[in-house]
């Protein structure tokens, strides 16, 4: 894998976040249960954020992403199919 010198700066920059800011997201990855590009989004999105807020997001992101998505036409085929969304 080859990034250029801003993507990997671009990484160095999540990478602390999350280890410093945001540990459950940390775990999250850790155990699979996440992904790198939803480490990014959810990095992305709360900063700025306090870090209450943050917190609460970043927990509400990480338990959508564990519910199972429906196939797409679900909800026309079968409306009752469709979980609660986060």
């Amino acid at each position: 894998m080859v990034w250029s010198p801003g993507a990997a700066s671009s990484m160095v920059d999540i990478a602390m976040d999350v280890v410093e800011d945001l540990p459950v997201v940390l775990t999250a990855l850790a155990e699979g249960r996440i992904d790198l590009g939803k480490v990014r989004e959810i990095t992305r999105a709360t900063l700025g954020l306090s870090p209450g807020d943050r917190q609460a997001l970043v927990e509400r992101a990480i338990a959508c992403r564990q519910h199972p998505h429906p196939r797409p036409g679900t909800v026309v085929v079968d409306p009752a199919g469709r979980p609660d969304r986060c």
